[in-house]
């Protein structure tokens, strides 16, 4: 049975402070691009050693941008810079996986911007991975945009989907939505609440039924599972019900 890669967020980290990783027993990281600091500026990188210094582990990156394609027409131009730039980040400290939000009003427009930056990250060997808003968990636009984008992956984040779940706008009941897209879902944000508010707490501490979820995922093709908590004590301990979970799971199929 195939394990996906279990890590945490740079949310766990004082901004700025990657040579902290060291200090932590994780090997897969998500880079917070919102919460921690890299500039656009190579010379800054390579005199920061980034390169070397995150080498040894597997990195992915959450973008800065908080909803590409809003009302304001200059934050969208400013915000599809930044994401461009990104791309080029990713390649830059070798993160293979790049997630993001947008809003998505099915204009050309939209939907030319959009295929550019796939053709950006194909071309720097990134794999972009969308991700549903917290409190407009919308599925019937999350399986739309999948369908007009079929290069897109999708990045299922738990919490986000529990607040569509009892806000009621995932549009579908929780195992339709979950087969729909679960030959798209590489990524996964691991963390629970109790459908108020988005709070990145530990898997055991929600009422999303997070194991039932799990086993309607195809675990083959889910890359990493990030625990995207804001704290140390949180990310450890959804780390471990993972790790206990798939352990689980593996001697119940051997």
């Amino acid at each position: 049975m195939k394990i996906p890669k279990l890590g945490v967020s740079t949310k766990i980290l004082p901004p700025a402070c990657f040579r902290n990783m060291s200090k932590h027993d994780f090997n897969v990281w998500e880079v917070n691009h919102r919460e921690s600091t890299v500039h656009f500026n190579e010379e800054w990188i390579e005199r920061e050693h980034f390169k070397t210094l995150l080498k040894k582990y597997s990195l992915s990156m959450h973008s800065f941008c908080s909803g590409i394609f809003g009302r304001n027409k200059q934050f969208t131009q400013t915000e599809i810079s930044i994401f461009k730039s990104e791309i080029l980040l990713c390649k830059i400290l070798n993160a293979k996986e790049l997630i993001f939000h947008m809003n998505f009003h099915e204009t050309e427009e939209e939907k030319r911007t959009v295929r550019g930056f796939i053709k950006l990250a194909k071309k720097n060997k990134v794999d972009l991975a969308y991700e549903s808003n917290a409190h407009t968990f919308d599925g019937p636009t999350t399986l739309k945009i999948l369908s007009t984008f079929p290069e897109l992956y999708y990045n299922l984040d738990f919490g986000h989907m529990n607040l569509g779940l009892h806000e009621g706008t995932i549009g579908y009941p929780l195992d339709t939505f979950l087969s729909k897209i679960r030959n798209r879902t590489i990524y996964v944000h691991a963390h629970n609440n109790f459908g108020e508010k988005d709070e990145h707490k530990s898997l055991d501490k929600g009422d999303l039924d997070w194991k039932h979820v799990l086993d309607m995922l195809d675990a083959s093709k889910i890359r990493k599972i990030i625990a995207e908590s804001s704290n140390l004590e949180d990310a450890e301990r959804t780390i471990k019900l993972l790790s206990d979970y798939f352990k689980a799971k593996k001697r119940k199929k051997s």
